[in-house]
């Protein structure tokens, strides 16, 4: 066996000095361990997502453990310098990878941590002995040194209590603690885990979620936290009571997330806490209960909002304030230019479109089950003055028919002067076809149409295409809005493009038919 490492399983001997240099050879020291910490971040090895519990992972053959193993194996002086980086060896405590490795491994993986502070990140289930024996060993040996900890454990709290005494214990390294118990273990409302405190001793605590935990403890555990991220279930939630009452101790609260935490109860009148650092807030639930919460909460100005809710009452007067401050106030403070707008049956979204890469959440107001009152009560509470400066739109939207409905939505579509790009799919062509029919021009600024397919409707006919699609570039040319470029490439065929190729005869007209670009 190899006197250096059993992780040795095929190394050159190359050094720099021993091979002619190539540009990666130039690289220095540091720039090495700044590439080796960026490949060992393992929240790359998760897909980005809103409201979901188990977050969708890239295959394992990516992960950052991986990565970091198969990094120590490419050359002898990559091996000697990543060996040395324990810093880079702590930042991928990856369970879903261990607990499939035999001891040998977890242990030489732990080894070359040394005393740095850890990142532990996976799934694990605790009612198989060699998962949970792995778990509590290093959780046991190794909490004062755990600096990020995000973990969905599979067990419930009465086969394992003893395991919750270290969350008891001080955190004197913990950043983020993010707990997750599976949706299909049963959860026992009476004899439920207790509070996690951390001895009330974690100074460097910034961020903190857990799901169907309690976390109306006392002391000030939490206090100084920029993130709460909170997910419930109907046997286990909070009294929105409680979550105020933990609110107010939250002064530098910047994010917060709620998904599914609330109980529907409001037996106690809520307090009004104040939180002028709070600039995002996420709610998923009931529209009723998100709005109540909501209302009591006094965020800053420029808080975004993402609320995703089922709607069984638009009508509460308590839905159109919160939906109106929180718009009013983001928008009067940020200039949106790219915006999403679904007003379809059952379902009502508008959502400010920003860059992946963006570190806070974008404005989202998502309805679904949305009844008959929900367009009504959305020209009520959005202002249509914000989005003059619109230049990218995605619009889906169906004919309702009634006379108001038409009235209100040319009102509001009239303000998008600047729109310049629309994305949107044939019915939605014909819904602004009626509506221009007095000859007002709609989107006056539009050059380029990008159709597409509506999820929640089957792909039109050829035939549909060509008629909706000609009828509306004969209104616009006739309106003086010409179109200068009709993008086809994302619409799904099912057969050839022959019925469409007359598009290629108009005049002034370019046509994409695969996707060259984005726009």
């Amino acid at each position: 066996m190899s006197t250096t490492s059993p992780l040795l399983y095929s190394v050159s001997n190359s050094t720099p000095e021993s091979r002619s240099r190539s540009p990666i050879d130039a690289l220095s020291q540091d720039l090495l361990w700044k590439i080796f910490l960026m490949n060992a971040n393992m929240e790359e090895d998760y897909k980005e997502s809103h409201f979901v519990e188990v977050k969708e992972r890239h295959p394992p053959e990516l992960s950052a453990l991986t990565t970091t193993v198969q990094t120590s194996h490419v050359c002898r002086y990559w091996r000697e310098l990543i060996l040395g980086w324990p810093s880079v060896w702590c930042r991928v405590i990856d369970f879903d990878a261990l607990l499939h490795r035999k001891d040998w491994w977890k242990n030489e993986v732990m080894l070359r941590t040394q005393q740095s502070p850890l990142s532990v990140r996976g799934t694990v289930n605790l009612r198989q002995p060699i998962p949970r024996s792995f778990f509590i060993s290093l959780l046991n040996d190794n909490w004062a040194r755990i600096r990020t900890f995000d973990v969905m454990v599979q067990f419930s709290y009465e086969d394992n209590p003893s395991m919750w005494q270290v969350f008891s214990r001080p955190a004197p390294q913990l950043e983020s603690f993010k707990l997750t118990l599976d949706r299909n273990v049963q959860v026992n409302p009476v004899r439920k885990p207790p509070a996690i405190v951390f001895s009330n001793y974690a100074p460097l605590l910034r961020e903190f979620g857990c799901h169907s935990l309690d976390i109306s403890f006392c002391g000030s555990a939490l206090s100084h936290i920029g993130v709460l991220e909170l997910s419930g279930r109907i046997e286990v939630r909070i009294a929105p009571s409680k979550l105020i009452e933990t609110l107010q101790h939250m002064v530098f609260l910047e994010s917060l997330t709620l998904d599914w935490a609330i109980e529907d109860t409001w037996d106690v009148a809520l307090k009004v806490v104040n939180l002028p650092r709070l600039k995002e807030i996420a709610v998923h639930d009931c529209i009723e209960t998100a709005a109540e919460v909501l209302e009591h909460i006094n965020a800053a100005r420029t808080c975004s909002l993402y609320l995703k809710v089922w709607d069984h009452n638009v009508k509460r007067a308590a839905v159109h304030r919160v939906v109106s401050r929180y718009s009013q106030n983001y928008f009067s403070s940020h200039t949106a230019t790219w915006l999403s707008f679904h007003l379809l049956p059952g379902c009502f979204r508008l959502a400010e479109l920003r860059p992946s890469n963006t570190s806070w959440r974008n404005f989202v107001l998502n309805i679904l089950q949305a009844n008959s009152d929900v367009s009504s009560f959305f020209w009520t509470t959005i202002s249509p003055c914000h989005f003059t400066r619109v230049t990218y739109m995605e619009f889906h939207a169906e004919v309702f028919g009634a006379q108001a409905f038409n009235d209100d939505l040319t009102h509001f579509l009239s303000s998008f002067s600047s729109l310049e790009v629309l994305v949107t799919s044939v019915s939605t062509l014909f819904l602004l076809l009626q509506l221009s029919q007095n000859g007002l021009v709609i989107f006056p600024s539009l050059k380029t149409l990008r159709m597409t397919n509506v999820d929640c409707t089957p792909p039109c006919s050829h035939a549909t295409l060509q008629s909706v699609t000609l009828r509306f570039l004969n209104s616009r040319r006739s309106m003086g809005a010409s179109i200068d470029t009709i993008d086809l490439s994302m619409l799904n065929w099912a057969s050839n493009l022959d019925s469409v190729q007359f598009l290629e005869e108009i005049p002034g007209l370019s046509v994409m038919w695969n996707r060259l670009q984005d726009f």
